[in-house]
């Protein structure tokens, strides 16, 4: 194989690995509401060796650092109920497998699709107080964790209720975000 091929196939795996993972994710969410640690945590563990098989053990660090980053939002989301647990570790995940910066380029297109989907969920079940309510207590809820005193425990007993994840399949705009985000590389990338 030239450089070259090898440079494009390095490139390509990560996001074909990502896309396909996502698109497995779908499955399991629009069927059961969840993913599955069986699909995370080998994703994360391939995703980390492969980083340090093209990238050396530096590689395999930055990877972990990606992974733990990318999904720091997703796991306060999840703290206080407003998204699930396994929408932030497979979002760790597939940071990992991309690494920086085509990481925060497929967050950030997860979360413009899910917002595009949020969107859509509320105009198609019209439920304009609820998603306000839940909006209000995710804000809520961040400022509890971020500024209440005394224990985590305590802090979570503050968190107002909030009914997001029982109702819409993240899973869909990470599959969506990352599919768009692969995209948008290819073509900047060249």
């Amino acid at each position: 194989m030239t450089e070259t091929q090898v440079e494009i196939l390095t490139h390509a795996v990560p996001w074909l690995v990502t896309i396909g993972a996502s698109a497995t994710a779908v499955v399991y969410d629009l069927r059961g509401r969840r993913i599955p640690n069986r699909l995370t945590f080998p994703l994360l563990a391939g995703g980390l060796i492969w980083a340090g098989v093209v990238h050396g053990l530096g590689g395999a660090g930055i990877a972990l650092l990606a992974a733990l980053l990318m999904m720091s939002p997703f796991v306060l989301l999840w703290l206080i109920g407003g998204a699930g647990a396994g929408d932030a570790k497979l979002i760790g995940a597939i940071a990992a497998w991309l690494g920086f910066p085509d990481a925060v380029v497929a967050v950030l297109g997860v979360a413009l699709a899910g917002g595009v989907l949020a969107g859509g969920y509320l105009l198609a079940r019209r439920s304009f107080a609820e998603t306000g309510r839940n909006f209000r207590g995710i804000g809520l809820g961040l400022m509890c964790l971020v500024f209440a005193r005394g224990s985590w425990q305590t802090r979570r007993a503050m968190l107002p209720g909030v009914q997001v994840q029982a109702s819409m399949p993240y899973a869909v705009a990470i599959l969506a975000g990352t599919v768009a985000a692969g995209g948008w590389t290819w073509l900047v990338q060249g």
